[in-house]
This record gives structure tokens, C-alpha cells and sequence, in this order.
């Protein structure tokens, strides 16, 4: 009913109120002008803009009527007794609840701290918005507004959401679906429909990192038409993840028994703008063993995280209650950066350079002793194919040979001529036949660099064409560039646990599984190796080797290396 008759009374009403940031001076009253304006009101959102009003002291128990500046004055027109103001500060922008009381319009004593106004909010009291924390929702959030936080520390984009970690800001999500559509003026917003049909943040003592399971939409809780024959999308994909400082793994999604809204973070997927509410799922720190996480990775069913104890391998085989199964931590690694997997291996980058760890089993990673490249101010690394991009600081990029997992070797450093001077992270992608490397290079804002292209390099075509990099485009950033949010991975079909991720074309297609996999190149749960020069004859791969037999000697020149 409230709500029901102020929205009968915003149609009806002659004159709006006005907030005017400029003319406001202190908590105590305000010296802004008796002005009228027409409301510039949108009842369908209920949203009131930005406009000037007067507002009595705080502490005045009835409405005033002098027209001292001390003591403020009510706004002709509107009911003493309609609305008081509840103001909350981000920054410097700022977001007003409006609710029913018996006194006149009052002004939080937050509000001499604000530079500047933006939006507010009309609703009722113990309407639906506050019974989902909606105080600091509005229609939008311009993405300069730092909500809480100081810094964007990680990001990564996937389908029309681009998903944050904001330090003490939490973890926050942005719409960009219009990031490339001239008709749009914000282009990223936290509130793309109204804020009483989403809540795009998750509140966290220190957000550090952030990581999807994949890159694709995949929603493991979509009914399946028996007749197509698909596997099943394993639960962990119907999460998002993400490190906080203190609060160590953090679960995000809704919960396998809410009603209302999709599990996890399926209401994103669903088509449906009036539901998208995200919550805190799970949180996993046991006994502060993932204190000071800062990085996070996602292979098969394990997360791997570093943190202040090293690696810690994170099984998230069922998602809310994850289970560590290994560490590695001193001496084997020195204060870990940056973690990325690529089949059986995981690459790791520490203060005394890369290094690589054998992960045939993903839950009990072992370190390859001489695979390793010194570098002196390695940031993070990122693979692809027979190469891996190393931000490695001050040095700018160090390109490795990873053709061989456990015998890498430094293909190249690249600074571009001194221009990269502060490289703190790597993405690369391709666009036609020629591959960039998007890269965040801190006080030296954004460069992009080209790795290939037909014009300048005849070896394009392959699998893996070597690099030849050189600066195409930089661009200046206000504050340091820190992080580059990975692209949309193409033909992924199966995660390195054997999980399908995307759906194939004809009915019943799927890609192997974990245990028809393992049969490539697994024999007794040992790594499946050949030799040019075989000991003896052929064993079929399904027959188990015992004590005593020698195989039968077989043709020089047949087999090939591990």
C-alpha cells in the first residue's frame, strides 16, 4: 500500500524536490535557493533524478518554517510528513533511499562529505529493496565510482558481465553489454534495469582475485532433452570464485536450495532482467591456510591459489565445500605470482623466475627440478600453445619456449625499446591470421603488441608460428594498469578433469572424459612413455605389464619420444 500510493503521488505531484551538491554546506542546514522545478521522475523504475532541495537540521523534531539558513526551510508543495532522506557515500558519487516518516525532509550528516550527487531512490519503508540490501543500488554506477574500494585488482569478462575484485570493495559486477553501442552514453553499469531487480556485488573483507570456470555461458542446471544424449556440466561451473585477503576462497552464487533464484550464478544466464541477484555461496579458509591469497586459477575441478603459504591445490569437485589436497610452499617456491596450466603441466612465476610443476595428477602437483628460467621480476604468466608470456616487470615481456614442458628455455625478452617498463600482466588473442598480446603495463598504461602477422612474418601458418613482437598501440591510463581480463576461449570442448564445456554439434557428441583420456597416455596410473629404441615387443596398452615379461624386440625406427 505504501508503495502504492507513492507512486500515485509522484504522478500527481506539481513540483519535484531538488539535491544540489554545490549549494549544500554543512550537516547542520543548507543555504540552497527556494527554486520550484517539475519532477523529473520515472515511475516505472521509481526513480527520482537528481534535483535542488532544502533540507531542516537533523536533530528539528517538527517541520520548520523560517526561512533562516541555519535552520532550513520545507519545499512548498510536498507533505511535511511524506519522506525522509537516508543518504549513503561512495566516493563521490552517492545513492538516497527515500522512506515514509512523521518529520520533514532531514540531511545525513554524510552528506558534507559528497562532491557530488548522481541518483536516488524511491521506496517505501521495509519494501523489497531493503529486504535485498538494496541501500546502495541505483539505476546506474558509473564505472569511475570506486564503491568502496581503491583499486581494481582483478577482472574478467564473460558474456555481457564483466566480474570484479575491488579490494574493499568486494567483488562487484558490471553490465557492458552495451560496450559497443553508440546509443548508449554509460556503457558499464551495475544496474542496467533497476535496482530492485539485481544486486551486482558480493561485500568481502579485501577482494584480490576473481576467476570463472570458463569463459563460456554454461549452465550445469539446464533441463537436457534426453534425446540429444549430453553429458551433464559438472556443478563447480555454476560458480564464480574468488580470493580475499583475510577471508581466503570465496564462493560465489546463490544457493542449491533458493527458490527464488537460479543457483549459482545461473540468474545471469537466464534471460530473465527481474531476477539477478548474486550472493556469497561458501567461504574456505581452514585454519588461515589460504591467508594472503592474491591469485587464483581454475584447472579441471581444482583451483589452484597463492597465498602467503605458496600453492594451495583446492578441490572443488563439489563446490560448496571445497577441500585442500596438496601445498607447495618454501623452499620449492618463493613467494608465487603468478599459476597457469596447460595439460599436464602448471606454470608457476616467483622472485627467482619461472618455474614448472607436473600435474598429471592435478591434485598432488610435483615440482620438475630442471625445468626452470631465472628471471628477475616475474609478475604473471600466461600460455598459449608452445609459448609462454611472462610479465616480468621492469623487463618488459619474456617469451618461453614451453614446446618442451621440462626443458623450457627463453626464447626472447621484448621491452620495445624501453617502452615497456612496468609490465604487470599478459593476455594474447588473435584476430584474423595475425595474434596480439594485450598488455597491462602499469605507470606505463596500456600497450598492445603484435606477436605475428602476414605482413612481417612468412612462418604464420602452424600450430604455434614463432613471435616476432612489435608495439602496435598504447594507450595512457589515469592510475597504474593492472590486470587484463582473459578473452573467450574457442573450440574448448573438455576441461583438464574431463568436464564438457560446450555443446557439439550432432546428437550424443561429446569429448572424451577424464578416465578415456588417461587411457592415451596413463598405464597402471603411470605416465604411458615410448623410446626409439624399444627393449622388446609390443605390449597392447589395455594389458597390464608383469614381473618378469620382456616385451619382444621391435623395428628400429618405430616408437618416438616421450
Amino acid at each position: 500500500m505504501a508503495l502504492s500510493r507513492a507512486i500515485a503521488f509522484l504522478r500527481s505531484a506539481p513540483r519535484a524536490l531538488s539535491l544540489s551538491a554545490r549549494k549544500m554546506r554543512s550537516a547542520t542546514g543548507c543555504t540552497t535557493s527556494n527554486r520550484q522545478f517539475r519532477p523529473k521522475v520515472s515511475v516505472d523504475k521509481l526513480l527520482v533524478r537528481t534535483f535542488p532541495i532544502r533540507f531542516a537540521p537533523r536533530k528539528q523534531k517538527s517541520a520548520p518554517t523560517a526561512t533562516s539558513p541555519r535552520r532550513g526551510t520545507t519545499t512548498p508543495g510536498w507533505p511535511k510528513s511524506l519522506f525522509r532522506a537516508r543518504i549513503s557515500s561512495t566516493s563521490w558519487d552517492a545513492t538516497f533511499t527515500w522512506r515514509p516518516a512523521r518529520t520533514a525532509l532531514t540531511r545525513s550528516r554524510s552528506l558534507s562529505t559528497m562532491s557530488r550527487l548522481r541518483s536516488t531512490e524511491a521506496t517505501s519503508t521495509n519494501s523489497y529493496t531493503q529486504r535485498h540490501e538494496q541501500e546502495l543500488e541505483a539505476d546506474e554506477h558509473p564505472v569511475r565510482a570506486k564503491l568502496g574500494g581503491e583499486e581494481v585488482l582483478d577482472i574478467q569478462l564473460r558474456g555481457e558481465y564483466a566480474y570484479t575484485a575491488l579490494g574493499k570493495g568486494g567483488f562487484r559486477f558490471y553490465d557492458v553489454a552495451q560496450i559497443d553501442n553508440k546509443d548508449f552514453s554509460e556503457k558499464i553499469v551495475t544496474a542496467p534495469v533497476s535496482p530492485w531487480g539485481q544486486k551486482f556485488y558480493v561485500k568481502s573483507k579485501y577482494a584480490t582475485a576473481i576467476a570463472t570456470p570458463t569463459t563460456l555461458g554454461v549452465d550445469p542446471l539446464r533441463t537436457h532433452d534426453p534425446q540429444n544424449e549430453e553429458q551433464n556440466i559438472h556443478l563447480m561451473y555454476g560458480f564464480l570464485y574468488g580470493t580475499d585477503k583475510y577471508e581466503g576462497l570465496v564462493v560465489i552464487g546463490n544457493s542449491l536450495k533458493d527458490k527464488k533464484d537460479f543457483a549459482g550464478v545461473g540468474t545471469l544466464l537466464d534471460g530473465n532482467p527481474a531476477n539477478n541477484f548474486v550472493r556469497r555461496a561458501a567461504t574456505f579458509n581452514p585454519d588461515g591456510k589460504l591467508n594472503g591469497a592474491h591469485r587464483i586459477t581454475i584447472a579441471g575441478a581444482y583451483a589452484y591459489i597463492l597465498c602467503d603459504r605458496g600453492l594451495e591445490v583446492v578441490s572443488l569437485d563439489d563446490p560448496l565445500h571445497p577441500k585442500i589436497t596438496a601445498e607447495v610452499g618454501a623452499p620449492v617456491l618463493n613467494e608465487p605470482t603468478g599459476v597457469a596450466v596447460q595439460f599436464r603441466y602448471a606454470f608457476v612465476t616467483d622472485k627467482e623466475g619461472l618455474k614448472v610443476l607436473e600435474v598429471t595428477h592435478l591434485d598432488q602437483p610435483k615440482l620438475i627440478e630442471a625445468a626452470r628460467v631465472p628471471l628477475r621480476d616475474a609478475r604473471n604468466v600466461y600460455l598459449a600453445r608452445t609459448y609462454a608470456y611472462v610479465s616480468n616487470g621492469r623487463d618488459g615481456m619474456a617469451i618461453v619456449d614451453i614446446e618442451r614442458p621440462e626443458r623450457p628455455k627463453l626464447a626472447q625478452m621484448f621491452n620495445a625499446n624501453g617502452e615497456l617498463k612496468d609490465t604487470r600482466d599478459i593476455k594474447t588473442g588473435m584476430v584474423s591470421s595475425s595474434q596480439f598480446a594485450f598488455v597491462a603495463d602499469g605507470e606505463a598504461g596500456f600497450k598492445i603488441v603484435q606477436l605475428f602477422s602476414p605482413v612481417d612474418n612468412d612462418k604464420f601458418y602452424g600450430f604455434s608460428p614463432p613471435p616476432t613482437p612489435k608495439l602496435v598501440a598504447r594507450y595512457k591510463t589515469k592510475g597504474p594498469a593492472l590486470i587484463v581480463s582473459e578473452g573467450t576461449d574457442r573450440d574448448r570442448g573438455v576441461d583438464e578433469s574431463g568436464n564438457q564445456l560446450s555443446v557439439f554439434g550432432r546428437r550424443g557428441a561429446r569429448p572424451f572424459n577424464q578416465q578415456e583420456m588417461q587411457r592415451m597416455y596413463m598405464r597402471n596410473g603411470e605416465l604411458y612413455t615410448v623410446t626409439n629404441d624399444p627393449p622388446g615387443r609390443p605390449v597392447d596398452s589395455h594389458t597390464p605389464i608383469k614381473a618378469g615379461d620382456a616385451p619382444a624386440e621391435e623395428k628400429k625406427g618405430s616408437g618416438g619420444e616421450r
